[in-house]
């Protein structure tokens, strides 16, 4: 989960990059969390990439960022693709 930090002025510069680097890694690493779950889920429906795309209107590349992490979840994208797992 993410750390919350308060601002001192005298942290030095190195203590900051430090903790900006270990907050995107966490974003990151929930991103991949996030979509390996998806990609899961997906597999198991018997539903390709392009199964995804097609229903929720959005390019295959897209899907697969998404579920590598390359791309953030946004709430409206979890709702589609979780409406996309159920259309039959």
């Amino acid at each position: 989960m993410s750390k919350k930090y308060e601002y001192d002025p005298l942290t030095s510069l190195e203590e900051l990059d430090n903790r900006v680097v270990s907050l995107a890694s966490e974003r990151w690493d929930l991103m991949k969390v996030i979509g390996t779950h998806f990609r899961k889920l997906r597999t198991e429906a018997g539903l390709s990439t392009c199964d995804i795309s097609k229903r929720m209107k959005c390019s295959r590349p897209y899907i697969s960022d998404l579920e590598l992490g390359r791309r953030t979840w946004s709430q409206n994208s979890i709702i589609a693709y979780q409406k996309a797992l159920k259309k039959q």
